[in-house]
């Protein structure tokens, strides 16, 4: 009886080993099994052109991301040279995003020279249908047209696209999904586009359009009381917001971005402002003020400032913009 119950023992032991081991090795097999979570979406490194591109960029990118622009605060986009410097910083990018038409001269060669495996290049005039790949559509998109007397010669020649197209909400609301599918792609190839970065994604989208969309309603609530209003801005930086939003452009300062205008632009101009009864000026800080000063005095006019580039923060910049409108473009009481 004895001997039975230690029989009993040791099959009892051995069959609750075998159990655990077999339990053991399922759990191992279930283990295995189990789908592999792509890696966390890494940050990414990109390149802008100029200020207004970096704060409608920077809200898509996954944490950790940064962003250079390459034309920095107070430098005005047009003459600019690109340094060698900015080179190398679009040839180790991730992601360049630039304007086009022809805004940033020779950025087309840059772009051309050897870089960074997988580096995504976004062209704004081309996601709004103004540019073709390799330069701009000839005579389509926005042709600033004169007004009678208008001091504005300056490159209007037949097919001239206007370049400022992120000082409109609605091509800028246009460009964010192409943003986010640019980086969407940088993702997929490297094996971070998660459901989890989708959604975050999706998510920064909507939210981005719809703060652009409120920019562009506060616009158009804003200037409808003035609708029709001359004004003078420093140069032609700003006919489509003008054409968007109803304001008139009679003249510019500077007819000529890289040059201050000659004693007869200036006679010019002032002769505009009391033709058309013009209520003010716009200076811009890119630019020496002196003349616009000087064609403000002259004219009994006030001065105000409008801001084509801004720090990096492109909703700033815009609210900025439409507060000095309204403030010296509204009628004052008498």
């Amino acid at each position: 009886m004895q001997r039975r119950n230690v029989l009993a023992g040791l099959m009892f032991g051995c069959v609750a080993a075998m159990s655990g081991m077999t339990a053991m090795t399922g759990m191992t097999g279930l283990a295995s099994a189990q789908p592999v979570t792509p890696a966390t979406a890494a940050p990414i490194n990109a390149v802008v052109t100029i200020a207004p591109l970096k704060g409608l960029l920077e809200p898509l990118l996954p944490p950790g991301s940064a962003v250079t622009m390459l034309m920095q605060p107070g430098r005005s986009e047009h003459g600019y040279e690109f340094t060698p410097a900015d080179v190398a910083r679009v040839a180790q990018a991730d992601l360049v995003v630039y304007v086009g038409l022809n805004l940033e001269t020779k950025f087309g060669e840059i772009l051309r020279r050897p870089s960074a495996a997988g580096r995504r290049v976004l062209c704004f005039g081309e996601v709004v249908g103004l540019q073709k790949p390799g330069g701009p559509v000839p005579n389509s998109g926005h042709v600033h047209k004169h007004a009678p007397g208008e001091v504005c010669d300056h490159d209007h020649e037949a097919g001239y696209v206007d370049q400022h197209l992120w000082l409109d909400p609605v091509l800028v609301a246009r460009l964010i999904p192409a943003m986010r599918a640019e980086i969407e792609a940088i993702q997929r190839a490297r094996g971070t586009l998660s459901d989890a970065e989708k959604a975050r994604l999706a998510s920064a989208e909507e939210a981005l359009i719809q703060r652009v969309m409120q920019v562009h309603t506060d616009w158009s609530t804003r200037l409808l009381p003035i609708k029709g209003v001359p004004v003078v801005t420093h140069h032609n930086a700003f006919p489509r917001a003008a054409e968007r939003y109803g304001f008139r452009i009679a003249a510019v300062v500077r007819p000529f971005e890289t040059s201050d205008p000659s004693p007869k632009e200036i006679a010019q101009t002032v002769q505009v402002i009391r033709t058309q009864n013009v209520p003010a000026i716009f200076i811009e800080p890119q630019f020496n003020a002196g003349a616009a000063k000087r064609i403000a005095q002259a004219a009994g006019i006030t001065v105000g400032s409008l801001d084509p580039l801004g720090d990096g923060d492109w909703f700033k910049m815009m609210e900025g913009n439409l507060n000095q409108l309204v403030e010296h473009l509204t009628p004052k009481a008498k």
